[in-house]
């Protein structure tokens, strides 16, 4: 699959993308109207190129609408609570740090 990727771009055409995960080019661009996440890279040619980030999203929609039997409002959904979810993790954690920097600085001032 890997052989396709361009080590000094580091982007994917839309053809390598459609080969590797057995789709019709015209599928992932209508993903892309579906799934802001996907809005590409282009080149000065209008090339789409897509990240590896965006190859494992198209991998994970796939997975979602052919397999796991979700509509494309449901993949959205989906998409977007693994999103905020993530967004809540990295929070937390933030969070936790600045408290430990306080309680910190309060023990100094003990």
């Amino acid at each position: 699959m890997d052989n396709n990727y361009n080590q000094r771009t580091k982007y994917y055409s839309i053809g390598d993308v459609a080969r590797d995960f057995n789709l019709p080019p015209s599928t992932i661009r209508h993903w892309e109207s579906k799934f802001p996440e996907l809005d590409t890279a282009k080149t000065s040619g209008g090339h789409r190129r897509y990240t590896s980030e965006q190859r494992e999203l198209i991998k994970q929609i796939k997975q979602m609408l052919y397999n796991e039997g979700y509509t494309i409002e449901g993949a959205q959904r989906q998409l977007a609570n693994v999103a905020q979810s993530t967004t809540t993790d990295i929070d937390k954690e933030a969070i936790k740090n600045e408290l430990k920097e306080i309680l910190g600085l309060i023990e100094k001032l003990n």
